[in-house]
């Protein structure tokens, strides 16, 4: 996995957790209760990353950055999109089903054809697996695994709203100077999965990206696809069916 993905892995996980941190801290101030806390102590550095990013649309302040006003419109116009039904997609015949499990936890997809594992040096998550083609440069696959407080996806958002965070942490990392959700985001409606679908322009080149989001007993769970926005055509039937092929099951 190349730099550039695991930095857009590391930051669609990172919000995902600083959004439940935030609705959970929300949550407690109005019912009075204590918020839930982030598990992992090394997500305190992207609640700092955060700090500059106003909690409210549309409010003007001449110290609000150019950048910071493009993040919130970008979050603004994403929570106005759809929600759609999970479309059905086949899986490729002749790739293997990956099973991978833990202590606390497991879960199963099948990866294109001809692709490979591949784990990083530095440990970043609780659990991180990579999968890279071996005929296609930019194709790739990782799945991370992350401890937080929440039962579920619903408890903070819609997929939309799940989708603007993430195209938000996007849009505002070096080097990235546009980000287009390409389809409404959707929920699996046998697992509860969200699926965010989006490009990334930037100066190393148009980014496809495909994340398949879910949490389960404590631990939330973000399956990351990339490809070259050139290859995607090419590639999305086999790249949909195998996020949408990702299962959480027993350990």
């Amino acid at each position: 996995m190349n730099s550039f993905h695991a930095k857009a892995c590391a930051l669609i996980v990172a919000y995902l957790l600083v959004s439940v941190h935030s609705f959970a801290a929300q949550s407690a101030n109005k019912m009075g209760s204590e918020p839930f806390a982030l598990v992992n102590r090394q997500r305190s550095t992207y609640l700092e990353a955060t700090n500059d990013i106003k909690p409210s649309v549309g409010v003007e302040d001449e110290s609000f950055s150019d950048n910071a006003r493009r993040k919130l419109f970008v979050q603004a116009s994403l929570f106005a999109s759809a929600s759609t039904t999970f479309p059905l997609a086949s899986y490729a015949a002749d790739s293997e089903e990956y099973r991978r499990s833990q202590k606390d936890f497991a879960y199963t997809f099948v990866p294109p054809p001809g692709f490979e594992t591949t784990q990083k040096p530095v440990k970043t998550h609780l659990d991180e697996i990579n999968f890279v083609s071996s005929s296609m440069k930019g194709y790739q696959i990782g799945v991370t695994v992350d401890p937080v407080r929440i039962k579920s996806l619903k408890e903070f958002g819609t997929p939309a709203e799940v989708a603007a965070r993430v195209v938000t942490a996007e849009v505002n990392r070096d080097g990235v100077f546009d980000v287009t959700l390409k389809e409404d985001a959707i929920e699996d409606p046998e697992t509860g999965a969200y699926e965010i679908n989006y490009l990334s322009s930037g100066k190393r080149g148009e980014k496809h990206f495909v994340a398949y989001v879910n949490i389960s007993n404590g631990k939330l769970y973000v399956l990351t696809g990339q490809i070259k926005e050139e290859n995607y055509e090419e590639k999305k039937s086999e790249l949909l069916a195998s996020a949408r092929s990702f299962r959480i099951v027993s350990p």
